[in-house]
């Protein structure tokens, strides 16, 4: 899926796995514009009651690009 440019600056925003700080914050992908510093992340991992922490590692990188195009 195509990247949408930066809506405020109009830039190309950078993706990136970030792994997290075990203890501190969890894994998660980002989406930032290092111009005008635009941008939001979402983790990788989820809990469910009765299963603990699963990946969703594919699903939090098509939300980000998803979440990034539309704007919402």
């Amino acid at each position: 899926m195509k990247i949408l440019p930066c809506p405020f600056c109009g830039k190309t925003p950078t993706i990136k796995y970030n792994s997290g700080s075990y203890g501190y914050t969890p894994p998660s992908f980002s989406i930032r514009c290092y111009d005008c510093g635009c941008g939001f992340s979402e983790p990788t991992q989820k809990w469910e009651q009765g299963v603990g922490h699963f990946s969703v590692i594919d699903e939090a990188e098509k939300s980000v690009r998803e979440r990034w195009n539309t704007r919402s």
